[in-house]
């Protein structure tokens, strides 16, 4: 009974930051698309007469004189077979600092005038350097492109055509944009449907098409009767095509869904009221309504990918956890290359930056609730859009159009099942009465259309006799008393149906299956977003050993288990990976999972209505006790955002365990151990709290930690972990500088549970019983406040005895703390140095990293070594506070810095101007955080 440990079984039931070399030669490619699309339809429109005659070829290969392959034609255009154009392109992502030289231009000439072609063409974004141009004769000119002859470079046969330059300069932009400009003219000419987004869809299909020729994987030459043959397509067609689409090169922070299908109307919609060639300067706004599940995300998503092009960049913001809205904002601002100024809140800053920016920039909040959440991040004036999903259809601004987002129509929910149901145009019409019955059941319910049709793909059979079999397993899964309300029970029962059948019948399924539901079903549990899945894969095993005295710390899973189990959730649509790596560092934290919303909440429903007696409690112990040790660790490693992303999934734990108690339980152990790790699940998001300098907030959750033990404070354990509470919260009233007599209600019982440790026969009780002591007595020594108060005196007196019969040789903290102060008083700096030396050198914290930094300081201004004194004293000023953690330590720390400066400056008299500057730049900083900090202080 002794042990806290336990054994379960669970159950099933677009940036603004340099490119890189991939980015460069991403670039060049897209660049190289756009421009081989928009060649070869202007030179059809122009020629149209040889439309039956004209073949586009891609990257054409041809001979050398030696022999060799020369690719140095990038596209051609060929006419009855006899070649027509070729264009070699070159492009720069910064082509006005990087201009066109004489060396580059002759070696592509060289080399194109070998090759027979009536046009021979260098097609290039950058501009002519000043030596090029002074050779180059200018021919014309044509909105942004101009071409040139080169008489002094190499030259065609006699008899044949001038090789020729053609400088544009136009963006990728403005490129896509003639593009669909002239799809757009091929399309009425064919009686076929304009709209803007169905013609940038049109663009993107193209694009891709001929990245897949250049690939190898299409033909790579294509006619142009074919090619036209894509642009005309009806729009059901390019629905159904670009449903399936794979956007490319993923954009950072914007979710890649597989449509169900791309709902031309309402993209049209989004767009009229997104309209970016608008002369306006205060943001547009739109706000996608309707119920969960109909495809707001999706849509939102969309919109994303269609328009990436037309954005400077994107920032998407999942808001269903108010509280990580701002975690988001401070990760964006990181990736915008911009930082927040201590002693200022995020939300200006942020504003500040999208006000600024020349723009144009897209906001999405998606999953936002009330609007007050959010608008203090909105700039009042800027040249950008804002796309607002929500469930929520009231209280938007009177200014903001609401687009109420509807469930399938019947021929777009048989075109979806089609889709996902991998049924041809061929069988569709032969099936369609059966399919209509199917989605007609389902309420038309975009989600569970699309899951219910992955289900018929993976299973064998006829679909009119396995929609019998479907519907009859639907009915006895349907239970009225779990189903949210006003959602259909059928389509309730449909995701119910599509998790269960997670990759069945397939070798993923068999390996992998179980893993793949754990993640979803028992995941369920923590929040939906940003579901971290090292954690959740090691949290959901079969069989988890539960030791509260040895702390999991943050690993990764074999990465073939990571890659099957999302193999899985693939095959039901029902989980998206996200890769969240915060300001850049990957940690296990990084790759997660984001459950659908409404999945997650049918899932949660059907999970707890059917979990065996105890197991509730048991999953619950096992999943605080992965929290408690994943969170202490990467808050002591420093990784702020990913502490931000578990303290999510911990809130929301703590929360459903509220709703749900008293639960059941296998058997007393179980009952303690559970009461145990939500006690220190407590006590470790309280440390987070009071790191950010919310001392109210860090106060309460000590106080709900330390009545989580009160039933178990006969046993030791309990006593001790409530004193370290205990000396946890004494330490937070010192910072807030709380009343003595609120601080002697919690010394009291903390003396009893130490008193008890140092006389225990058991050596690590001992140990701990002394640093508690020395810990709480720190704190106390703190400020003068607690220091000469009468009513601490006391507990001060005891407390300094225990400490100081310690007999370890290797101290705590708190003991160097006290060390250290003895040190300091006796003016023995040259020692105390010695040990802060050794002491950093040792420190795994960040936290405690800062306060030893500021004592090294201390130590540096009292041994004469100055010019090393002020400049840690620069560094320490300017480190960042991450999301307001560390704000605590930073503080402590610059005010010791500070009265030190203050305190030297007149004994230093040839050292005084540059003690005095540095100690304006400490008061300036100190400042800041305590505009953060003393806001923050306990209530008494």
């Amino acid at each position: 009974m002794d042990s806290l440990a336990t054994k379960y079984l669970t159950t099933t039931g677009s940036r603004m930051v340099a490119l890189g070399g991939g980015g460069i030669a991403a670039f060049g490619l897209r660049y190289q698309y756009l421009v081989t699309a928009e060649y070869v339809l202007g030179f059809l429109r122009n020629n149209l007469a040889l439309i039956p005659h004209a073949t586009l070829v891609i990257e054409p290969l041809h001979r050398k004189d030696d022999g060799k392959d020369d690719d140095v034609v990038d596209f051609a255009v060929e006419i009855d077979d006899e070649p027509s154009h070729n264009v070699q392109v070159k492009s720069s992502s910064e082509p006005d600092d990087h201009p066109l030289q004489p060396a580059a231009a002759g070696e592509v000439f060289e080399r194109l005038v070998i090759h027979p072609a009536e046009e021979r063409i260098l097609l290039t974004n950058k501009p002519l350097s000043p030596v090029l141009a002074d050779a180059a004769i200018e021919q014309t000119t044509y909105a942004s492109r101009t071409e040139y002859t080169w008489p002094s470079g190499p030259q065609a046969p006699i008899g044949a055509a001038e090789p020729r330059i053609i400088f544009d300069s136009r963006s990728t932009a403005e490129l896509f944009d003639s593009i669909t400009e002239l799809i757009k003219g091929f399309r009425v000419e064919r009686g076929r449907s304009p709209g803007t987004v169905t013609c940038q869809l049109l663009v993107s299909i193209l694009v891709d098409f001929i990245f897949s020729a250049a690939a190898g994987t299409e033909p790579s030459r294509i006619s142009a009767l074919d090619l036209l043959d894509k642009l005309v397509m009806p729009d059901a067609a390019i629905a159904q095509v670009a449903g399936g689409f794979d956007w490319g090169l993923p954009i950072t922070n914007i979710p890649n869904y597989l449509s169900t299908v791309p709902r031309l109307g309402y993209l049209n919609e989004i767009q009229s009221h997104l309209d970016l060639t608008k002369d306006v300067s205060t943001p547009s706004r739109v706000v996608l309504a309707g119920r969960t599940g109909n495809g707001k995300t999706v849509l939102a998503s969309d919109y994303c990918h269609i328009e990436a092009i037309s954005y400077a960049f994107m920032c998407w913001v999942d808001c269903r956890d108010v509280g990580f809205i701002e975690p988001q904002i401070r990760n964006l601002i990181e990736q915008l290359n911009e930082t927040v100024p201590a002693g200022t809140t995020i939300g200006p800053v942020f504003a500040g930056i999208l006000g600024r920016h020349p723009g144009p920039w897209l906001l999405i909040f998606d999953g936002l609730q009330n609007r007050t959440d959010i608008e203090e991040y909105i700039p009042s004036r800027g040249y950008g859009s804002i796309i607002i999903a929500s469930n929520n259809s009231l209280n938007w601004w009177p200014s903001a159009p609401v687009i109420e987002v509807a469930e399938f129509t019947e021929d777009e929910a048989i075109d979806c099942f089609a889709a996902y149901a991998d049924i041809g145009p061929a069988d569709l019409d032969r099936a369609r009465d059966s399919i209509r019955e199917i989605v007609v059941r389902l309420g038309l319910v975009p989600l569970a259309v699309s899951m219910s049709a992955i289900y018929f793909k993976n299973t064998e059979g006829q679909l009119d006799e396995l929609a019998l079999q479907y519907f009859s397993d639907l009915e006895a899964l349907a239970d009225d008393a779990s189903i949210p309300p006003g959602f259909p029970s059928t389509a309730f029962a449909a995701i119910q149906h599509a998790s269960r059948s997670l990759a069945k019948g397939t070798r993923t399924g068999q390996v992998y299956g179980r893993s793949a539901r754990a993640v979803v079903e028992i995941g369920c549990l923590l929040a939906p977003e940003l579901l971290p899945l090292n954690f959740i894969l090691q949290a959901t095993d079969e069989s988890v050993y539960v030791d509260l005295a040895n702390l999991p710390v943050p690993t990764e899973v074999d990465q073939a288990l990571r890659r099957g189990v999302l193999s899985a959730l693939r095959t039901q649509s029902i989980a998206q990976r996200v890769v969240n790596d915060g300001q850049g560092n990957r940690t296990p934290v990084s790759e997660t999972v984001a459950v659908h919303p409404l999945v997650h909440d049918i899932l949660r429903r059907s999970y707890l209505a059917a979990v065996p007696h105890g197991y509730l409690e048991s999953q619950c112990t096992v999943f605080m006790y992965f929290l408690v040790g994943w969170l202490g660790k990467l808050r002591d490693q420093g990784e702020f955002f990913a502490v931000e992303q578990l303290r999510v999934h911990a809130d929301d734990l703590l929360a459903l365990i509220a709703e749900n108690e008293p639960l059941s339980s296998m058997s007393r152990q179980s009952l303690r151990v559970f009461s145990y790790a939500k006690a220190l699940l407590r006590a470790e998001l309280s440390t987070c709290a009071a790191s950010r300098g919310r001392l109210q907030q860090a106060l309460e959750l000590g106080h709900a930690a330390t009545q989580d033990l009160a039933p178990w404070l006969h046993e030791q354990h309990a006593r001790l972990i409530r004193a370290k509470i205990l000396s946890n919260m004494i330490g937070d009233l010192s910072i807030g500088e709380a009343a003595p007599e609120m601080v002697s209600t919690l010394v009291n019982p903390l003396l009893v549970a130490v008193r008890e440790a140092t006389a225990s026969a058991d050596e690590s009780k001992r140990r701990f019983g002394y640093v508690i002591a020395a810990e709480t007595l720190s704190y106390l020594n703190r400020t003068d406040l607690h220091r000469n108060s009468p009513l601490l005196a006391g507990a001060r007196t005891e407390l300094a005895g225990i400490a100081d019969s310690d007999p370890s040789a290797n101290p705590g903290g708190a003991i160097q703390n006290n060390l250290a102060n003895r040190l300091y008083e006796a003016g023995q700096f040259d020692e105390l140095l010695r040990h802060v030396l050794l002491w950093r050198e040792a420190n795994e914290s960040i936290e405690n990293g800062v306060l030893l930094d500021a004592l090294m300081i201390v130590c540096q201004l009292h041994t004469d070594d100055i010019d090393n004194a002020l400049a840690a004293t620069d560094a320490l000023v300017s480190t960042s506070v991450h999301a307001n953690y560390v704000l605590l330590s930073m503080h402590e720390a610059l005010k010791k810095v500070g009265r030190e400066l203050h305190r030297v400056i007149p004994t230093l008299p040839a050292h005084r101007d540059r003690l005095q500057s540095a100690l304006e730049r400490v008061l300036a900083r100190y400042n800041q955080l305590s505009d953060l900090s003393g806001g923050a202080r306990p209530d008494s």
